[in-house]
């Protein structure tokens, strides 16, 4: 949660409002402060993606959580998973994309973007994705089909 919010921890200060410092080793779980932070920032999240379903429900239950740290400190943590999964996307390719991929061994095939492509992505480093023009650029000048 440190790092969605780039590990600023808000501190308020009633004469000049909210103020920020930097300090990774503040307890997030123990902080009403810190929480109120990351459900300020998941809400800026939430409205800058308001297409995003998965963030919709993830934040109907921040809001649900009312006033119950441990269930607002889980809310959050699946909302902050969403948004890595859906909105910042790790991976080269959203759900149901095509691309070409060049495995470690040196296969070269078409696929469809889904979660078993994002297994093999965690799991298989060597491996080089294309496009669909990017692949069929490449099968132009690297793979050959047959015998002439």
């Amino acid at each position: 949660m440190a790092e969605f919010i780039n590990n600023e921890h808000p501190v308020l200060n009633e004469s000049i409002g909210l103020q920020h410092y930097q300090d990774a080793d503040l307890s997030f779980n123990t902080d009403k402060i810190w929480l109120r932070a990351v459900v300020v920032k998941c809400m800026y999240v939430n409205a800058e993606h308001k297409e995003s379903m998965s963030l919709r429900s993830e934040w109907e239950a921040i809001m649900d959580a009312n006033y119950d740290n441990h269930k607002l400190y889980d809310a959050c943590a699946d909302f902050i998973q969403a948004y890595k999964r859906d909105i910042v996307r790790p991976y080269p390719f959203a759900q149901g994309m095509e691309y070409f991929v060049r495995d470690a061994n040196g296969e070269f095939y078409h696929a469809v973007w889904d979660s078993i492509s994002e297994t093999l992505h965690d799991r298989d480093k060597g491996n080089v994705y294309f496009t669909l023009d990017e692949g069929f650029e490449y099968m132009k000048h690297h793979v050959w089909i047959g015998k002439s």
